[in-house]
């Protein structure tokens, strides 16, 4: 069998075997793509939903309304263990309450006070950033306007919660200082931005979803 032959026979299966394996691919690729635009409807509310509930969080920790509780100096300290590590303490710091919990219950309990917020910042913070990854993922399927003010919202958290996390580690001696003064005073201009930024967002999503005719936006 001349090489003539051989290219005759043989070209004609490969280019079959190559056109089955690229129509695979496509479809499957056609598919994931259907998927995804048939999911904006959950994407929408999600994305809100989270906003919202990351919004609300941050204006809480950046009021000083932040509250910790510990338990009365009586309670059994296995008990105020587990409260501790219930609230996200690590074990090194419940080690070390338990050392003040019958020698100086009044330093004890204003030390986790000031650790109990920078564990709720550093919570919010993943909260941010697992909501950016989520959108990263689905940024393709939104519309432009979407995910302008998305991005903008997500970055303001993050750039606020950084402001905030410094300024509560700063002692109260150093609230003059210009480091203190300087970081309060932008993580309040960008804390300004917020709600118009929301009720942005708020419209594109209500406007996108009466379009699409898809459930109403739910804030929890």
């Amino acid at each position: 069998m001349n090489a003539s032959t051989i290219f005759t026979t043989v070209f004609p299966i490969v280019v079959a075997i190559l056109t089955i394996y690229f129509n695979n691919v496509f479809s499957e690729r056609a598919k994931k793509l259907d998927f995804f635009r048939n999911k904006k409807h959950e994407h929408i509310p999600y994305l809100y939903k989270e906003v919202n509930v990351i919004l609300n969080q941050t204006r809480t920790l950046t009021s000083g309304k932040v509250h910790f509780n510990l338990p009365n100096p009586k309670t059994p300290f296995f008990q105020v263990a587990k409260y501790l590590a219930d609230k996200g303490f690590e074990q090194d710091e419940i080690d070390w309450a338990e050392e003040l919990w019958e020698k100086d219950y009044a330093r004890l309990k204003s030390s986790l006070q000031i650790s109990y917020k920078d564990i709720l910042i550093t919570d919010l913070l993943n909260r941010v950033q697992s909501l950016d990854e989520y959108f990263l993922s689905v940024e393709l399927y939104l519309e432009d306007g979407i995910s302008e003010i998305l991005k903008q919202i997500l970055n303001k958290s993050k750039e606020i919660l950084f402001h905030e996390h410094l300024i509560h580690w700063l002692d109260e001696e150093d609230q003059n200082s210009k480091l203190y003064k300087s970081n309060k005073t932008d993580r309040d201009k960008k804390m300004e931005s917020l709600p118009s930024l929301l009720s942005d967002f708020t419209l594109k999503c209500k406007v996108y979803l009466r379009k699409s005719k898809d459930l109403k936006l739910k804030r929890k």
